[in-house]
């Protein structure tokens, strides 16, 4: 049975054909998946923050500044991923910063159709 989620299955119905396979790719080799997960660790723990807490934009954006900063002390691959997470916090205080989430726990739902399963 083929596996996927739902936010992969709206990437893949959107995208154009070059991007349907390398989302195929990722599915079918979920260790580059794991890496997106790990790649954006900081800035995903200070976006669950900002929601869970009482925290302000300025301290999201704080957030940024300070991931920024230490990109700038480090090189090669750490600059790389700090920056693109200051990058990503700046984007979301930006797009979702004056909006408020309620951060829930996991709600394992799927569905069936054929062999594919689509895990919510």
């Amino acid at each position: 049975m083929k596996k996927l989620s739902v936010k992969g299955l709206a990437d893949f119905m959107t995208a154009r054909s070059a991007r349907k396979r390398k989302i195929l790719q990722d599915h079918k080799y979920p260790s580059e998946a794991m890496a997106k997960i790990l790649f954006y660790r900081d800035a995903r723990d200070r976006i669950a923050a900002f929601h869970q807490g009482v925290r302000t934009l300025e301290w999201l954006l704080a957030g940024a500044s300070e991931l920024a900063m230490l990109a700038s002390l480090n090189s090669g691959c750490r600059r790389t991923r700090l920056s693109y997470n200051a990058r990503a916090l700046r984007q979301y205080a930006s797009h979702f910063g004056k909006r408020s989430f309620r951060v829930l726990g996991d709600l394992p739902l799927s569905l069936v159709y054929d062999d594919v399963e689509i895990k919510i």
